[in-house]
């Protein structure tokens, strides 16, 4: 039953195609600038992480370099002090004076050996902090890189939005629109119910097993009203597996937000859902006797990330 549920999403969500066909080259376009872009910010991320490792590993060499010289200043102390020992031992013609110049001279030999040591570490050091730098300074250079090519992504992104929004006006002269579209509002959508957010939930731990939704629960209390997040049209309305009533509304370019776990109003496929419009509110506890609903944003059938998109963290 559970994997019923999550096959009834990704089936709605696949079916979601563009009704407006004479938009659609360019509605394809913008979503595979919008999947580059994130591609790139992605990789953009990976090499500051990369940068930021091999800060701390230069670090560490610059803290072994200070140890090999303060050790090495040491050493030189140590040389000092057995230097003038030495004519202060060859004027001792007995025994004793014979142990003192072989021990002297076997800690010559150990300062000597320890000495080449602490020489040959800083060298390694010194060799390993060239090629961090070098390495810091590519991964600079790429990161520069990859920040011109995103410049130029939304530069073309942009321009493909303005051609798609000049091609709306021209099907519905006279009528001016400030539309922008559901992508452009990412970290700004208000959160349809103001709750605790639970993200990655369980739906079910029956079997020793654990299944993970990849949405986010929003925890409330009993009878709490739970608005649409977004203008757009009714795309599903109905009841699944293991979720209870669900909402799953259309917006531009192929994207959805799904809302389960409402007792909902009545709705038609098609219908119009204005932002901020009242779809239902809780009746029923949704998970372990907890009372909320469950969200999800929709791109065709992969899911998105809520918290990136929600514009603000609810209270914990």
């Amino acid at each position: 039953m559970i994997r019923l549920a999550a096959f009834i999403l990704l089936g709605i969500g696949c079916s979601g195609m563009a009704a407006e066909k004479s938009f659609q080259e360019m509605r394809v376009d913008i979503h595979k600038l919008v999947q580059e872009k994130a591609k790139l910010e992605k990789q953009i991320q990976n090499l500051r992480n990369e940068q930021a490792d091999i800060a701390d590993r230069k670090e560490i060499s610059q803290m072994q370099m200070l140890e090999a010289k303060n050790n090495l200043r040491i050493l030189a102390k140590q040389f000092t002090i057995l230097r003038r020992t030495g004519s202060f031992l060859k004027s001792l013609k007995n025994s004793e004076g014979e142990g003192l110049r072989v021990s002297r001279k076997y800690h010559l030999e150990k300062l000597v050996q320890t000495k080449n040591d602490q020489i040959e570490q800083i060298q390694q050091v010194e060799s390993a902090m060239k090629y961090q730098n070098t390495q810091i300074e590519i991964k600079i250079a790429q990161i520069q890189t990859l920040r011109a090519s995103l410049g130029n992504q939304e530069k073309d992104t942009r321009h493909l939005q303005d051609q798609l929004r000049i091609a709306i006006d021209k099907k519905a002269p006279g009528q001016k629109t400030a539309h922008r579209f559901l992508f452009e509002k990412k970290g700004q959508l208000d959160a349809p119910a103001l709750g605790r957010w639970v993200k990655s939930w369980p739906l079910d731990s029956r079997n020793d097993r654990m299944w993970v939704l990849p949405g986010l629960f929003i925890e409330t209390q009993k009878n709490s009203n739970v608005a649409a997040s977004e203008t757009g049209t009714v795309g599903f309305s109905g009841t699944i597996p293991n979720l209870g009533p669900t909402l799953i509304i259309r917006h531009d370019l192929d994207y959805s937000t799904v809302y389960s776990g409402v007792d909902l109003r009545s709705f038609k496929n098609g219908e119009k859902i204005e932002k901020g419009q009242i779809l239902g509110n809780i009746k029923k506890p949704l998970w372990e006797n907890r009372f909320g609903v469950y969200f999800e944003i929709r791109h065709y059938s992969k899911v998105e990330d809520p918290l990136i998109w929600l514009a603000r963290r609810q209270p914990e």
